[in-house]
């Protein structure tokens, strides 16, 4: 049996969404990083879906209402990107944080392409019967659109 040289992924891009079904990739990329050396990177979409609301919002209120989403949305990024680096940091696994803001696909694709990362790593969320189609389920469309590299998708189970 001939054995050929396979190459680990060298550059990782992990998304960090804050979201406890995040929390086995976390784990995973965590572990294969430290074990490994490859540069991790820490990427954060900051979704701007309930920005399309305001206006249907009376005037006098939409100033309010894009002040609210705008913190809220930076709340959430501050407290994702806080428990991945106490994790990383329990572990000595030094990485990079990234924020986006915008459509997460679209973000995320752009980020992977320009980085010329080897792997994305994304979470997922286990679907069963109406689940399956009533979920966005971005790591499908991302592993749709990936053209050079690897996606992992760890779901929890």
């Amino acid at each position: 049996m001939v054995r050929t040289k396979t190459e680990l992924p060298r550059t990782i891009l992990i998304c960090v969404d804050g979201e406890s079904h995040t929390d086995k990739a976390i784990a995973w990329t965590l572990n294969f990083a430290e074990m490994t050396g490859a540069e991790l990177t820490a990427l954060h979409v900051r979704d701007t879906y309930l920005k399309q609301f305001y206006n249907e919002i009376y005037a006098q209120g939409r100033r309010e209402y894009l002040d609210y989403v705008d913190q809220e949305t930076l709340r959430h990024s501050v407290k994702a990107f806080s428990r991945f680096s106490q994790k990383a940091e329990e572990r000595g696994v030094e990485h990079t944080k990234l924020v986006r803001t915008g459509e997460p696909l679209e973000e995320i694709m752009k980020e992977f392409v320009k980085g010329s990362y080897d792997l994305l790593v994304v979470g997922g969320k286990p679907l069963k019967g109406m689940g399956i189609f009533k979920s966005g389920n971005l790591p499908a469309k991302l592993a749709s659109k990936i053209k050079k590299g690897a996606i992992l998708i760890i779901r929890m189970c």
